[in-house]
């Protein structure tokens, strides 16, 4: 069963997603890496702190982007 193209709500939605996945990712390999500077850690913790509950939150549209097989249709035991 086909639900047709990608609505543009779910590719802005992803793609603002994604956008703080990587940022999330790339503060934390900044600080393991290079030991960040702990004045830039007290002055931007609110904004780690909202991107990491951001990332949380959105945990089922990563699950449906990278780790489902079925593309987003409906189970087969639904169907009647």
């Amino acid at each position: 069963m086909e639900f047709g193209g990608d609505s543009p709500i779910f590719v802005i939605l992803l793609s603002t997603v994604m956008l703080n996945l990587v940022c999330l990712a790339a503060f934390v390999t900044t600080r393991v890496i290079f030991c960040g500077h702990d004045s830039v850690d007290q002055a931007l913790a609110l904004q780690i702190v909202l991107c990491g509950a951001l990332v949380l939150i959105n945990l089922p549209l990563y699950n449906a982007t990278f780790v489902r097989k079925d593309k987003g249709s409906l189970p087969n035991f639904i169907y009647h």
